[in-house]
């Protein structure tokens, strides 16, 4: 996501909850070949603005979600708060 690419996302759980919410790519569900064809094929399909919009949603989900200044600013308020 940092890198600012779309993203094709076949596995289950978190990681594909956070394609979906940064609207950052197309999940598809692994191990089943059709639907990661299907994927790979509406990727390819889409124009490019939106291939472009879909990495720097990523790249923005990142910068503001999970990078590592905001993770340290999350534990920071959580040590500030446990001593306090």
């Amino acid at each position: 996501m940092a890198m600012g690419k779309p993203i094709i996302m076949g596995v289950r759980g978190d990681a594909s909850d956070l394609i979906y919410r940064a609207n950052a790519g197309i999940t598809c569900n692994p191990n089943d070949p059709k639907s990661i064809s299907d994927a790979i094929v509406a990727a390819y399909n889409m124009p490019e603005k939106d291939l472009i919009t879909l990495g720097e949603n990523g790249r923005r989900f990142y910068e503001n979600e999970l990078s590592i200044d905001v993770g340290l600013n999350k534990l920071n308020h959580i040590f500030h708060d446990t001593i306090l």
